[in-house]
């Protein structure tokens, strides 16, 4: 049963590490304040975006990269808990 162990801790760390990927992947466009969607909503509307609606925006994706980080912590955490039996 070792195998099986060394199996089930090879997906935990296949887990970790695809989790830490998806939180830097998220938050990158955070950092910058993704100039695709300000350029897109920019070119629709034929003028920028203010400066407020662009901090609004970034409050918003912040929160939003928060959360996300906050329940997949929460859900890994939950996981090694309650499921280590």
């Amino acid at each position: 049963h070792n195998a099986d162990r060394l199996v089930d801790e090879a997906a935990d760390v296949a887990r970790a590490a695809a989790d830490v990927g998806i939180r830097v992947g998220f938050s990158c466009p955070i950092i910058d304040r993704n100039p695709w969607v300000y350029g897109g909503i920019e070119a629709i509307r034929g003028r920028p975006l203010s400066e407020n609606a662009q901090e609004f925006g970034f409050r918003i994706g912040l929160a939003m990269v928060l959360f996300l980080m906050f329940f997949a912590t929460w859900n890994d955490l939950s996981q090694i808990v309650f499921n280590s039996g």
